[in-house]
């Protein structure tokens, strides 16, 4: 029989033993305690929502979060979406000094009825837990032990380490992680300073489990599935530890973390993510964030006029934005259904400002504006001024926020000639930009304008309007228009019938655009392609990333019929077999599987063709003696590995999935633009910042001299703003130069993120340095003539018949002195750009030059003649 401790209740005015009548005896938060730990468990759920190791005061559960995930210790019943934590409140029936007792009965969820009895225990430095899970009427798929880590992240995070019957092992993986370890012993993570250790009793846990997020660690282990009646019995320790007091287990798996770090000790190639917390308000509230960049400041330069970006929080209120800049700094408006008004000078913590208020209209998309501060003032670069902006809305105004704000310099220079830079931007913010020679000045040679051109009352209204008034004022200032297309046709013909829906193998059909589709929607976008001929565009490009499903897709039978006309012409020897019969067992059928694939690529690639030749056709038909030029901005792969990580290029996602093969592509493009947005495939983890030289070099491998690779670089997470992830303008800087190392000719800024003065700057700094070697990137070629005898930097070269250049970069934060051996037939020079200073000269005999790497971490020299 339950032993009950009598607790007073008040009850109707009388004071009663609430066990004597029967009432359950709930008691709130429980604290243990002993000279190492301080706990507290909760009644909800029985978790512990904190655990204190008293020699370091360090909380383990941060009572502070009180997210649902908050604590450790939890019951997990199932995983993935159909997990649940229990959130049914405890009952604690023995209670002692280091321990306590209860069980509850889950009423809440598919695994009601499941009753737990759980009991929690100081053992020394541990806190020990045991438990008996009873399952009810419903099968229990997996009994999940759940630890929540809060603000112990993927930014200090050492990583995670175990022990089972193989030894003691190592990995660190951001995101989730399943560990399938062989009857585990313990399961650890560790920081810099501090770390949490769960010792396993019998039963060991079937597997381990783990996820790693900005500022977040679940720390998981799972046990087997429970049958209906069944009951489970299990058993560990929970014990906080510090860096100078490593359990004794641990420590062989943390001297093979160290080792694992020393044998990467060579170059560094990532830098630590940049993210920070977004703002939030009570949801009665509104307001802005200031959202340009990760540094939280706000650069404006004289030279040009430059964007500077806020977000809404809690936008349903449709805050108005006002925004409070000295005197010298012009706000000249901003992008979409803004509307700019003068609300005079307003004085702010001593300082009078100019207020301009920005009233939003019935449809904002970006809260982008255009600044400018006055050349006449002459404010040297670096200089700090102080402004302030807030939301008011019709119940509530935000306090004035500070907002820092520093003068930077964006060089004037010579754009190149034919090489593309570019910024694809929307036509009416190009249509009311200030000062297009400015951006021309800038480095910008081309804009990527988004058309709104199809038939209807968009385009009748002003788009139209905002394209011609966008490419009259590029024409006058020297800047070429490329014609983005933008991606309405595949979306509608896939959403609008049959005709345009794929098929899956088993015969339903999806949301996917069928492959062989020549449909309404496609027909409507040659005709808008036509117009844009007829109105002088004759550079077009396209974002297609049509597939996310191309290996499950498509068995319809009009894709069949053109499959079986496709094995005739590419494999006349193979007896044709339906794919919805081979592809059931792909692996005994290997070469019409490959076929099969190759034939959904070409496919894909035929859309492209189709549109290219309609538009040449249309341009013949006009008399039109110009060439057509047709840029694809190639799939990005933030959820896969790139082509570069495969041996054969047909074996990854990217060909598989998005039925992109690069190889077809370059046979109908001028350009293929990888989308390289390094902040994004870092989703958290230390950001890549070879990616986009990976990228850039397995594609000019691939396309060869039939298309020039012009990648297309962001400053920041497209569509978000840079609280959830941004690259800071010299990081942007690096990127443009691990292109051109790859063997990028061009390159262009995505849109969307949130390019400011400073990252202006760094492109007019690139585009200087290279302009004068235009010639030469125009046919350089990647080389292997590179090397480093120490082996701590990264170097690489581009050659051609008009000189080389050298990258050497590194992304540590340390001081790095290297000497780079470069190969040469003949005197040469060895030319910082930054500088345009000869530091070395080179000869067949000498052909060492030594190069130094500190607040820069990617360098680009010029190797040839003077």
């Amino acid at each position: 029989m339950m032993t009950r401790t009598v607790r007073w209740v008040l009850l109707g005015g009388l004071m009663m033993a609430a066990a004597l009548v029967g009432f359950p005896v709930v008691m709130a938060d429980v604290t243990l305690e002993n000279e190492y730990l301080r706990v507290v468990i909760d009644e909800a759920g029985g978790r512990v929502t904190s655990l204190v190791h008293k020699a370091t005061d360090w909380d383990a559960a941060d009572p502070t979060d009180r997210s649902k995930w908050q604590g450790l210790a939890k019951d997990r019943l199932g995983v993935g979406p159909d997990g649940e934590l229990v959130r049914d409140l405890y009952v604690w029936d023995e209670r002692s000094g280091d321990s306590v007792r209860g069980e509850v009965v889950v009423e809440q969820g598919a695994m009601a009825g499941t009753r737990i009895e759980k009991r929690f225990r100081l053992d020394g430095e541990a806190l020990r837990v045991e438990a008996t899970v009873i399952a009810g009427e419903t099968e229990i798929p997996v009994i999940d032990v759940h630890n929540y880590l809060p603000g112990f992240g993927a930014h200090n995070s050492q990583g995670f380490f175990y022990a089972d019957a193989d030894g003691t092992h190592y990995y660190r993986k951001s995101g989730d992680a399943l560990v399938r370890a062989d009857r585990p012993i313990w399961y650890a993570t560790a920081s810099d300073m501090d770390g949490l250790i769960a010792r396993f009793t019998e039963p060991a846990p079937a597997q381990l489990y783990s996820y790693l997020g900005a500022g977040e660690t679940a720390l998981e282990w799972y046990y087997p599935k429970l049958e209906p009646g069944k009951r489970f019995r299990l058993a560990y320790t929970i014990t906080p530890f510090s860096a100078l007091s490593i359990p004794e287990e641990m420590q062989p798996a943390v001297a093979q973390a160290r080792q694992q770090d020393e044998a990467e000790a060579g170059p560094v190639a990532h830098t630590p993510p940049l993210t920070t917390q977004r703002p939030v308000l009570s949801p009665r509230k509104s307001g802005y964030a200031f959202a340009s960049n990760i540094e939280q400041v706000a650069y404006v330069a004289s030279e040009t006029p430059s964007m500077i970006h806020f977000r809404p929080i809690n936008p349903s209120h449709r805050p108005d934005l006002y925004l409070a800049t000295p005197e010298g700094i012009t706000v000249y408006g901003g992008y979409r259904d803004l509307e700019f008004m003068d609300a005079g000078t307003q004085e702010i913590d001593g300082q009078v400002c100019q207020v301009t208020r920005v009233a939003i209209g019935p449809n904002p998309s970006k809260y982008t504006l255009i600044w400018q501060a006055d050349p006449a003032l002459g404010w040297e670069p670096g200089k700090e001024l102080q402004g302030f902006f807030w939301g008011k809305w019709s119940h509530g105004e935000q306090a004035p926020q500070p907002l820092k704000i520093q003068v930077v310099e964006v060089p004037r220079v010579r754009p190149f000639k034919t090489l593309p830079v570019w910024m694809s931007q929307p036509s009416d913010l190009m249509a009311m930009w200030p000062d297009m020679p400015a951006l021309r000045d800038t480095g910008f040679n081309y804009i990527d304008l988004w058309t709104y051109t199809r038939e209807g009352r968009e385009r009748d209204q002003w788009g139209e309007r905002a394209l011609l008034e966008s490419r009259r004022r590029m024409a006058d200032a020297g800047i070429k228009p490329i014609a983005w297309v933008r991606e309405w046709w595949w979306h509608d013909g896939q959403r609008d019938s049959e005709d345009g829906q794929a098929m899956r193998i088993d015969g339903k059909r999806v949301n996917s655009l069928n492959l062989t589709y020549r449909g309404k929607y496609f027909q409507e976008l040659i005709k808008q392609g036509q117009y844009l001929i007829d109105e002088g565009f004759y550079f077009h490009s396209v974002d297609p990333e049509i597939y996310r499903d191309g290996d499950k897709i498509d068995f319809s039978p009009r894709t069949i019929s053109a499959f079986r006309e496709y094995l005739k012409t590419h494999a006349p020897e193979l007896r044709y077999k339906s794919p919805v019969r081979f592809e059931r067992s792909p692996g005994e059928h290997p070469e019409l599987h490959r076929h099969w694939r190759a034939f959904k690529a070409h496919c894909y690639a035929a859309f492209f063709v189709d549109y290219r030749a309609a538009m040449e056709t249309h341009m013949k038909a006009q008399g039109i003696e110009a060439p057509f030029r047709f840029m694809a901005m190639t799939t990005y792969h933030r959820q896969w590995d790139g082509l570069y990580a495969f041996d054969d290029y047909r074996d990854s996602p990217v060909y598989r999935i998005t039925l992109e093969d690069p190889k077809l592509l370059a046979e109908v493009f001028d350009y293929l633009a990888p989308m390289i947005y390094t902040d994004v495939y870092a989703n958290y983890n230390p950001y890549d910042m070879k990616l986009p030289w990976k990228d850039t070099i397995v594609l000019r491998r691939l396309a060869g001299d039939k298309a020039d690779i012009t990648p297309l670089l962001c400053a920041g997470y497209p569509f978000f703003d840079g609280f959830g992830s941004d690259l800071s303008a010299p990081m942007l800087k690096a990127n443009m130069l691990e292109t051109i190392a790859g063997g990028g000719r061009g390159f262009g800024i995505w849109g969307e993120c949130p390019i400011d003065a400073r990252d202006m700057k760094v492109t007019a700094e690139v585009v200087g340095m290279l302009q004068p070697f235009e010639q030469l990137l125009a046919s350089a070629e990647p080389s292997d003539q590179i090397g480093v005898p120490s082996a701590n930097v990264f170097a690489k070269r581009i050659t051609s018949p008009h000189g080389s250049l050298v990258l050497v970069s590194e992304y540590s934060e340390h001081r790095l002195e290297a000497q780079i051996t470069c190969p040469v037939k003949e005197e040469s020079v060895v030319v910082d750009l930054r500088s345009g200073e000869v530091i070395a000269r080179l000869s067949p005999t000498q052909d060492t030059f030594a190069v130094t790497l500190e607040d820069e971490r990617a360098v680009m020299f010029y190797v040839g003649k003077p």
